[in-house]
Parts: C-alpha cells; structure tokens; sequence
C-alpha cells in the first residue's frame, strides 16, 4: 500500500509534527502538512447532524458549529475544503464535542482537507529512530491504517502519525470505502 513518506531526510534528527488529542486516541500530523490551524469562526459550512461518513453535503449556512459533521465541505479562505471528522470516523460512538480548533492539512497533491479537533494542538518533535513504520497489513485491518508512521510519547503513549495523502484518497473521496 504506497503511502506518503513522513520521514525527515536522513540529515534531520527529528520529525517535528502537530499532534492532536481525540478521546483517548493520541495523533500527529507532519508539520510540513499542516497549513493552517484556525478557530471555528473562519471555517463556513453546512451543519448536517446526522451526515454519514462517505456524504458530500455543500453549502454555506453559518459558522460550523458542531462535532456531529462526520464528513462534507467548508469554506476556508474562499476555497472548498473537504471536512474530514476524524472523531466521528475513529470513534463513532463517543459523544461528539464542539470542535475548538480546525487542522486544515494540504495533500502533496495540493488539496486541502479541514479536521475539527476538540482541544489546542501541541507541537511535537521526534526523534528519528523512535518513528517506525506500520505494517501494511495493520493499515489494511485497521481504521487506523490512515496512519503510516508510529512513536512512543514522552509518557510511554503510542501516538500514530496521520498519512495525510491516503487520508485524501481514503476518505476525503464520496466514493471511497472507510
């Protein structure tokens, strides 16, 4: 399964990532794409309680305003960008939460992608050789395969390294499977 490469080049001595904190669920995001966290109050769009995960919903009605948009699109600085609710995608039977913050993240094919996330992201660094690759049969079992790259925290806790790019292709398609 082809996936991004996150690893800095072999001069680097650590991979520098957002992470953000969903449930007890801990991701990270490469810094290089990341293009923008901003506040709710910038990002338009059309509230669906009850979208479904695969639903292209288009509009522009307000403020997005709600945890429940598991997938669709908003405006962010006069663009359409897919909105990708990774909490609803991951952990479908938790209680949704009021995003606080919206990671918007660029695919290498210049495509943005909007991810609300309840609480401020932290920016991270990792030393090289503590990020390992995942298997290609876990990404192809897991929800999680959307991650490519693994590490360990500070505090002994896995956190994934999102695949920006198969995020896209995943589920940032109406016509793909998650």
């Amino acid at each position: 399964m082809p996936s991004s490469t996150v690893m800095p080049p072999a001069a680097a001595r650590s991979l520098s990532c957002i992470q953000i904190d969903l449930a007890q669920l801990k991701l990270a995001v490469p810094i290089d794409r990341v293009e923008k966290v901003v506040r709710p109050s910038q990002i338009m769009g059309e509230h669906v309680a009850d979208a479904v995960p695969t639903a292209a919903h288009t509009g522009s009605s307000g403020p997005v305003s709600s945890g429940t948009v598991s997938s669709g699109i908003v405006y962010y600085a006069d663009t359409a960008v897919t909105l990708l609710n990774l909490q609803q995608h991951l952990l479908p039977t938790a209680t949704p939460s009021s995003p606080s913050y919206f990671l918007i993240l660029r695919a290498s094919t210049g495509e943005l992608v909007a991810v609300p996330i309840p609480t401020a992201p932290n920016l991270v660094e990792f030393p090289q050789q503590t990020v390992k690759v995942l298997p290609a049969t876990y990404r192809q079992v897991n929800l999680l395969g959307i991650a490519s790259h693994v590490t360990r925290t500070e505090d002994e806790q896995t956190l994934f390294i999102l695949d920006v790019d198969y995020l896209v292709t995943r589920w940032g398609r109406p016509d793909s499977a998650a």
